[in-house]
């Protein structure tokens, strides 16, 4: 998923190519 672990905050995974699993989750969720 996201390319370092600190990717807890929002934009940690608007960092990555796309939204992480997590941040989908987040948002699923």
């Amino acid at each position: 998923m996201g390319h370092s672990p600190e990717n807890t905050g929002r934009t940690g995974f608007a960092s990555t190519a796309f939204p992480s699993f997590s941040e989908i989750c987040a948002v699923t969720y």
